[in-house]
């Protein structure tokens, strides 16, 4: 069961990561140098980080965006971003969750 969500997460972690190329969606370069970084570890380094992977995504979502095309957006929805990138990160964060509740069974 582990293992389907640590695919589950690989694949929405490259999934925010082509979202950083678009115009689309908002991925902050922090996160962005993070996840790239993540995405070349072993499989075992990337259990190990798993953490740091959770926390990264957890600071990127819902960041200010005063003065930025999204702006209206965000303020509108009580300062939540919907955009395509926060929903996936939020995917990963729950796929982190996943994994940290299954390690214990």
């Amino acid at each position: 069961m582990m293992s389907e969500h640590m695919d589950n997460l690989i694949l929405h972690i490259q999934e925010l990561a082509s979202l950083a190329t678009t115009e689309s969606a908002y991925v902050s370069k922090p996160l962005l140098d993070y996840i790239l970084h993540w995405l070349t570890l072993d499989n075992n380094d990337k259990k190990a980080e798993i953490h740091v992977l959770k926390t990264a995504l957890m600071d990127g979502l819902d960041v200010n965006f005063i003065g930025t095309q999204w702006e209206a957006e965000w303020l509108a929805n009580n300062k939540v971003c919907n955009c395509k990138a926060c929903d996936v990160a939020r995917k990963c964060i729950a796929e982190i969750e996943q994994i940290g509740d299954n390690r214990w069974r």
